[in-house]
């Protein structure tokens, strides 16, 4: 015999081997159907429950990113070195040429505006807030400010009005239309006060929020508190809010001759909400683990079941001559049937609930008052295809190590005792 027959002929026994083991499996997967079944459906429900809380979990925790990016107005920020710890008017930026060649070859889009930290007088009450001086029109085209439903006016009949809070303006104990004055600390350190009338009054999303900032146009804010061609802050918008390192590195290297400006992505302005981001991927990772060992469980369970009810049948196809390895490898495709079927299902029904709930989740109600982040807007499913794929990974290798146990039962059997089983 030639070696080229010899191969053709080992190719033949290959194929036709693993051809009698899926068939004997598939029928024993129908024959069994009520039990196959169970743990069918055991492995789809909970793959969908799995992939669902998921896509929520992932849903809250980038709702929390882009709740914070919003109010910073971009994803990297630019400042004076001493202005965060110290935001006052003296620490400021300079726009001059090589600052802003520097903005645009960034390549990204980017607004500044006057941000200084300054009390609120009413008739009644005082309060503190940051006063943000803004390019109107930009803002209410390119940022969160266009999201947000105002009462009156927003700085674009009158040029001397200021727009605040609705919870700024109940505790003040003032409405639209009255009169407040700003008082705050200028450039040069000097003491500045300015009459406003109340043009617009913001509703946001919570009413931390709303107490947070108050706004003027930025030429107003700039005579007021001395800063003319100046700023106090420049946001840049990157197009991937969690790949801002190289564009980070970027900026700063462009501006390594002005020693006096800091670049910042929002992960230095907010490390809690990145630490409370990289808790979510811990939250996921468990989610999945607890889904994982309950599905390792019950698959021992039902494939050690499987194998003590068929020991007659096991012990009879060893007599017959087959091997005991292929015994162990029509268990294991028993139990591959069920786990990709079972995924299969699952995946189906997860995408079902994903289209469900695409329309949001208003979970504002659930949070009891609370202002949590990332809880105070409607909550949208998010699918990180990452997930998906270390999670279906994860089970096949779980579901490959929960049937070696009982596979290698079904091999141990003796054919002799086996027969004479009843």
């Amino acid at each position: 015999m030639t070696n080229t027959s010899r191969s053709t002929h080992s190719q033949a026994g290959f194929w036709g081997k693993w051809f009698l083991i899926i068939n004997l499996a598939r029928r024993n997967f129908w024959r069994q159907r009520r039990r196959n079944a169970s743990l069918l459906l055991a492995v789809a429900i909970g793959m969908a429950a799995t992939l669902a809380g998921g896509f929520l979990i992932r849903g809250w925790q980038m709702s929390t990113l882009t709740e914070t990016v919003e109010r910073f107005g971009g994803s990297i920020l630019l400042h004076h070195h001493a202005w965060a710890d110290n935001p006052k008017a003296e620490f400021n930026i300079d726009l001059n040429a090589a600052t802003l060649n520097a903005l645009n070859q960034s390549g990204l889009p980017w607004i500044d505006r006057i941000v200084v930290p300054v009390t609120l007088q009413s008739e009644r009450e005082a309060r503190g807030a940051t006063l943000m001086g803004i390019h109107v029109n930009r803002e209410l085209n390119e940022t969160h400010v266009q999201r947000l439903r105002i009462d009156g006016d927003f700085l674009q009949t009158e040029q001397r009005g200021i727009v605040i809070g609705q919870a700024l303006a109940d505790d003040l104990e003032t409405r639209l239309g009255k009169r407040i004055v700003l008082l705050g600390q200028n450039s040069n350190n000097e003491r500045t006060e300015l009459g406003l009338k109340i043009v617009g009054i913001y509703h946001a999303n919570s009413e931390s929020a709303e107490r947070a900032n108050v706004y003027v146009t930025k030429a107003l804010a700039q005579r007021a508190f001395a800063l003319k061609g100046k700023t106090s802050e420049v946001a840049l918008s990157a197009p991937n809010i969690l790949a801002t390192h190289s564009e980070v590195l970027a900026l700063q290297e462009q501006l390594q001759a002005t020693s006096e400006l800091t670049v910042r992505d929002w992960r230095d302005v907010a490390p809690n909400i990145w630490a409370m981001y990289k808790l979510v991927e811990g939250m996921v990772v468990v989610w999945q683990i607890v889904f994982l060992g309950a599905l390792a469980f019950g698959l021992v369970n039902t494939l050690v079941a499987a194998v003590l009810e068929r020991t007659r049948e096991f012990g009879l196809l060893m007599a017959v001559g087959m091997r005991p390895g292929s015994i162990l490898q029509q268990v294991l495709v028993e139990s591959w049937i069920i786990l990709f079927v079972g995924l299969a299902l699952g995946g189906l029904v997860s995408a079902g609930i994903y289209f469900w709930l695409s329309g949001g989740i208003d979970v504002s109600q659930f949070t009891g008052g609370m202002e949590f982040p990332g809880m105070n807007r409607p909550l949208y499913p998010v699918v990180f295809p990452s997930d998906i794929f270390s999670l279906v990974s994860i089970v096949l290798l779980f579901g490959f190590l929960a049937s070696l146990y009982p596979a290698r039962r079904a091999v141990a059997l003796d054919p002799v005792a086996a027969l004479n089983k009843h």
